[in-house]
């Protein structure tokens, strides 16, 4: 390694601890918004109705830290950044990359928006993620030694996947499509296979038996309503999901996504690996694409699909115009950490710009939603983390003043009510 490879290198890896220290201040600062609320109020008391890795995971950080503040609230979150930089570097050594490329991976995976945010603040998309990483690498590894342990292995990461959110189904869907795909390894490792899928429905037991013999609330919710769907025919489902993943991924990371997905489109890459990622890619663009006929769009679910493509980005590494989109991503998420850990009055004076204007209004897209008090853009939700606290104690000490006795305060605002319980 030459010096001015030597000092990009160095530099590569101050930008990722810039990235891990502006996360965690963020964490150290910032009031609950309502979902994280609303997971602590659940952890209480979880059931594996709803995530319940998330839930359990909020309950053994309370436990072990002997404390309910946001920080450790957020703690699984941030600890996921740590475990998923040794996942991609053991990925990264599974697809044969350098050290250079190994850090371009990291780099360029940490400066996707979403990534940022379900590693800083806890969802239970935090650990979908952290799963389908973990999957993929143990789908790697069969490729590379095909030893009977992965095959287990990677039956536990999916099962995790799904106890983290009803979406890490796909995992198992795309391995069996792959599979099956080829005979001669379906009837080669039966035996694996047969570990897996046991393994697999093993692990999501819980979630199975509760819907099967408690009232299955969630999936009712999303199966058989109206929830979360757009009515306006399949050209403003498919509309809404362009405009969603714009908003999800924002500028550089959208052109860089739709840039390497036309290039892996075109370039067929030789290596058995390669190829699996790129096919596993293609597969689960498709899959949500299709979806998306429903109506029930959420800009969110669709990202577990990027995650392949992600892995094989170092590929494209002497590529002028994906290092160009790389360098940009990477200078527009450390732009938007540094904002989160702004204040109210200067994250709304920046959001008075024109162009981020435009880009603050894709919260819209993100989560397109009716009810009057939902959020109208991304500055506004978080600006409102800085206020919850003081605003809900303000509410309470009103109605201590007034010396009106009361056992319980009822909301009719879904969102707020957690909070309330967390503040008051």
């Amino acid at each position: 390694m030459n010096g001015n490879n030597k000092l990009l290198y160095c530099t590569g890896w101050f930008v990722i601890a810039a990235i891990l220290f502006l996360k965690t201040k963020a964490a150290l600062t910032l009031d609950l918004f309502e979902d994280e609320a609303l997971y602590w109020m659940w952890s209480l008391n979880p059931d594996s109705s709803y995530s319940l890795i998330t839930l359990l995971s909020i309950k053994l950080s309370t436990f072990i830290f002997s404390s309910h503040s946001e920080f450790v609230i957020r703690f699984p979150a941030l600890l996921s950044n740590l475990i998923l930089i040794f996942l991609l570097v053991l990925i990264s050594k599974e697809l044969g990359f350098e050290s250079e490329k190994t850090l371009l991976l990291i780099l360029s995976f940490f400066s996707v928006p979403l990534v940022t945010i379900y590693t800083n603040f806890i969802s239970p998309d935090t650990f979908l993620l952290l799963f389908t990483v973990m999957t993929y690498y143990f789908w790697l590894k069969l490729i590379t030694v095909n030893k009977f342990r992965f095959y287990l292995l990677s039956g536990l990461s999916m099962g995790l996947a799904v106890l983290s959110k009803y979406q890490g189904v796909l995992l198992f869907l795309l391995f069996l499509i792959i599979t099956l795909s080829d005979r001669k390894s379906f009837t080669k490792n039966f035996k694996g296979l047969a570990s897996t899928f046991s393994v697999f429905i093993l692990t999501i037991s819980p979630v199975v038996l509760w819907n099967l013999f408690q009232e299955p609330v969630w999936l009712k919710y999303y199966l058989f309503t109206n929830a979360e769907t757009i009515n306006g025919g399949i050209f403003k489902s498919l509309t809404a999901f362009l405009f969603s993943q714009f908003s999800i991924l924002l500028p550089f990371v959208f052109v860089l996504v739709i840039y390497i997905t036309i290039l892996l489109w075109i370039d067929k890459p030789p290596d058995k690996k390669y190829y699996f990622l790129r096919l596993a890619y293609f597969i689960t663009i498709c899959i949500f694409f299709t979806a998306t006929i429903s109506g029930k769009i959420k800009g969110n679910w669709y990202f577990i699909s990027y995650i392949p493509l992600l892995f094989l980005l170092p590929y494209f590494h002497s590529n002028k115009i994906f290092k160009t989109l790389t360098l940009l991503s990477v200078i527009f998420n450390l732009f938007l950490l540094v904002i989160i850990n702004l204040s109210s009055q200067n994250i709304s004076s920046i959001s008075n710009n024109k162009i981020i204007n435009y880009l603050n209004s894709g919260f819209q897209d993100y989560r397109p939603v009716t009810e009057k008090n939902s959020d109208k853009n991304w500055a506004e939700r978080i600006s409102k983390m800085n206020f919850w606290k003081e605003n809900i104690r303000r509410i309470e000490d009103e109605i201590q003043k007034s010396n009106t006795q009361y056992d319980f305060i009822v909301s009719d605002d879904y969102c707020l009510l957690p909070l309330m319980q967390y503040y008051g």
